[in-house]
């Protein structure tokens, strides 16, 4: 009986560790990222209501834009790494393109 109450606390004491340090486990920027500086983007950058500073970058068309496509990028992606396909949506598509939500640098 013992050995089982034990062990349900180890699993309970593995799980709350888990679950405070989700955030780390799930995504791990890299170290030595810097953004690009690329001409065609506009870097926006936000605070969540968190504290977490946020980025991300809106790719207009030559033209004038039909609308805004919103991009919310995986979790082990940053938004810059998503310039170059960015930019060949808004070409296609003739709208905006708004890639969101990358961890800030």
């Amino acid at each position: 009986m013992s050995l089982a109450i034990f062990a349900a606390l180890v699993l309970l004491s593995l799980l709350f560790v888990l679950w405070f340090a989700q955030e780390r486990i799930v995504f791990q920027p890299p170290a030595n990222f810097s953004s690009p500086d690329c001409g065609f983007a506009k870097r926006i950058e936000y605070h969540a209501a968190d504290g977490q500073r946020l980025i991300g970058f809106l790719i207009e068309p030559d033209a004038e834009p039909s609308g805004v496509l919103v991009c919310f990028h995986g979790n082990a992606d940053l938004a810059a790494w998503q310039l170059e396909w960015g930019r060949e949506v808004a070409r296609r598509t003739g709208q905006a393109h708004a890639l969101l939500g990358g961890l800030g640098d």
